[in-house]
């Protein structure tokens, strides 16, 4: 299954911070996703609540994404950021 990704606005303004060469890890992670976005308890998992149901997480290298999968076949990234475990280093 592929799927279609969707970025919202708060997704799409972490991107636009990021420099070229992280924009391109992130693509390369959004399109590992895209493949298969099903839950696998691993990188991809549900989240609890207070998020709704059917919301999960995903960490692939430094990047976590916040996401649903629509019944048209979209991934909706709803929020993305650096993933807890490696955050982007400060100047």
């Amino acid at each position: 299954m592929i799927a279609e990704p969707v970025l919202s606005e708060p997704a799409e303004r972490f991107v636009s911070t990021l420099t070229r060469e992280e924009r391109g890890g992130f693509y390369t992670a959004l399109a590992a996703l895209c493949l298969n976005p099903l839950p696998d308890g691993c990188t991809k998992v549900a989240l609890p609540f207070p998020y709704r149901f059917g919301t999960f997480g995903y960490s692939y290298g430094r990047y976590w994404m916040v996401y649903r999968v629509t019944p048209e076949n979209r991934v909706l990234i709803a929020n993305a950021h650096w993933s807890p475990s490696s955050r982007k280093p400060q100047p």
